[in-house]
């Protein structure tokens, strides 16, 4: 059963990353959105506005978006303090290229407008506007504060990343605004029936945060429990690495989508993941709480050494810490050593990666070594400097990097901050550079 659930949370994280991948120099940065989005259900449309407040270089004559090919495109507008300006635009290969005009290219702030339509399906339950699928124009690697209005129709809902601001009347239509004031690198819209879900709503009673349980097969009981645990988690994470970035987290059930999805604000879990929890295995859901401070509370800038340490082995020793931390010592260690197990199935193996080596875990040999050996090494590196250091490690991490890209070289430099002996440093250096079992 350990495998199953540690090969699941694997491919669940590889597909949050799967949009943050580029690294060097940053010539365009988006900055903040404001998207508003019209259900138009006689057209069959989505009418979307989506304005983008973006800094560039003065070089920049051109600016390079993804958006989807199905998006009917009505116009783009460029604008500054010099005044706006239509935009020449066409798409290159999978890329919106958008010709800066002359009067606008000294200047190093200027809002970029969007003008769209996208294809409205019949919504019979819920319909997802996903961020991987390029809903909105977006750039790699790029975080950015965010405002997305909704108007739909009185039989529906919607339900997005970060904090819900506010369900106000529209002239007979309602409108939710969900918004995040801290730098986020992706997010999504759902759009259901109104009767589809059963809503439970906890109240975790150190952090205050609201968990918001939207079920659509999962039996009253089973929510209030599914709810507590998560809120058991995330008072936790609050307590031990830094408050978390919002007021409430939308669990979201997607019977139709098996596995499970970690967003900002959000985490969407299929049948597979809910059957789990009905056993009374929530060992997923520790991992994927912790994902919202190590992963969408900072952002890991992936496929850079270490890069999946600690995208995936860091999460899965805090999910270990936070399972153990009322049993004790031998609880950890027991823990930690039925995943050693799995990772000794590949230790040796010709194709085995140093820890800092792995750039994507598309194998089960690397899987394997950052789920089975990476939390192993975690521990290694919390016992070598004291447990107060390595959480004080975390909290420093948190405090100075959420909302911005993370690597392992910050990691190590707020190491050394931590603990400026270099003890800690030296013998992570160690851990992460050999093959083996770690010692």
């Amino acid at each position: 059963m350990i495998k199953k659930i540690i090969l699941t949370i694997v491919f669940a994280f590889l597909l949050l990353g799967a949009m943050t991948q580029t690294a060097g120099a940053v010539s365009v940065d988006i900055r903040h959105y404001d998207i508003y989005v019209v259900h138009d259900k006689p057209d069959s449309v989505f009418r979307i506005n989506c304005l983008m407040d973006v800094y560039k270089n003065t070089d920049v004559d051109t600016i390079g978006m993804y958006i989807t090919q199905f998006a009917n495109l009505d116009s783009v507008i460029l604008s500054s303090s010099a005044g706006s300006f239509p935009a020449q635009s066409h798409l290159e290969w999978r890329i919106f290229k958008i010709i800066v005009p002359p009067k606008l290219r000294d200047d190093t702030l200027i809002t970029v407008k969007f003008f769209y339509e996208l294809p409205a399906p019949d919504i019979t339950d819920k319909f997802i506007l996903e961020q991987n699928k390029v809903w909105y124009p977006q750039i790699n690697n790029d975080l950015a504060t965010f405002n997305v209005t909704v108007v739909v129709y009185p039989e529906y809902i919607t339900i997005s990343n970060g904090d819900l601001e506010s369900i106000t009347d529209a002239n007979g239509r309602k409108e939710y605004v969900w918004k995040s004031d801290t730098p986020a690198n992706r997010f999504l819209l759902l759009i259901a029936q109104d009767n589809l879900y059963q809503t439970d709503i906890y109240k975790c009673p150190k952090s205050g945060t609201e968990i918001y349980l939207y079920a659509e097969t999962v039996d009253k009981q089973s929510q209030e429990k599914i709810a507590k645990e998560a809120g058991s988690a995330m008072d936790y994470y609050s307590e031990n690495i830094g408050p978390y970035l919002y007021n409430r987290l939308s669990i979201i059930e997607t019977p139709n989508r098996p596995g499970a999805e970690v967003g900002p604000g959000m985490i969407l879990i299929g049948p597979d993941v809910i059957g789990r929890f009905l056993d009374g295995n929530y060992e997923e859901l520790g991992s994927m709480t912790a994902v919202e401070w190590i992963g969408n509370g900072l952002y890991l800038k992936l496929r850079g050494p270490g890069a999946f340490f600690l995208n995936l082995s860091l999460p899965q020793h805090l999910k270990l810490l936070y399972l153990t931390h009322d049993e004790g010592k031998q609880a950890l260690q027991d823990s930690l050593q039925a995943l050693l197990n799995i990772y000794k199935e590949v230790e040796g193996n010709l194709d085995e990666p140093a820890l800092l080596d792995i750039d994507l875990p598309r194998t089960e040999v690397k899987s394997k070594v950052l789920v089975g050996k990476g939390p192993y090494v975690c521990d290694l590196l919390r016992q070598t400097i004291g447990n107060d250091k390595y959480y004080a490690l975390l909290k420093k991490v948190y405090s100075d990097y959420k909302g911005r890209l993370f690597t392992f070289d910050d990691f190590e430099k707020e190491l050394l901050k931590i603990d400026p002996d270099s003890t800690g440093y030296k013998r992570l250096q160690g851990l992460m550079t050999k093959t083996g079992m770690p010692k």
